[in-house]
């Protein structure tokens, strides 16, 4: 998988963080998304995150996705950040996304 992030401030709208991921992203590969946002975000708040995975091949199982944010002390970006992920019409399981 292949992550290209930006991030800019315009002066009256925030934050925002664009990422872009390619390629086969499994469970690993989400880690590495969130962990990204996250990092990328600490110091920010009401930053807005947009996730384009138009060009992700996504292959994990619910279980997974369970375990993973079971885990989690906290959420992987701070309070007021909101994301949005972005899909191909071609993903047919929105509801797995949706948990995320």
């Amino acid at each position: 998988m292949d992550l290209q992030v930006k991030s800019f401030r315009l002066e009256h709208a925030g934050r925002y963080l664009f990422i872009i991921a390619r390629g086969a992203m499994d469970m690993d590969g989400l880690k590495t998304l969130f962990k990204e946002i996250g990092e990328s975000t600490q110091s920010f708040s009401d930053c807005r995150i947009l996730v384009d995975l138009v060009d992700a091949t996504i292959s994990f199982e619910t279980a997974e996705v369970d375990e993973f944010f079971g885990a989690l002390a906290e959420g992987p970006w701070g309070d007021g950040n909101a994301v949005a992920f972005i899909v191909s019409t071609e993903f047919l399981d929105l509801c797995r996304l949706m948990q995320l």
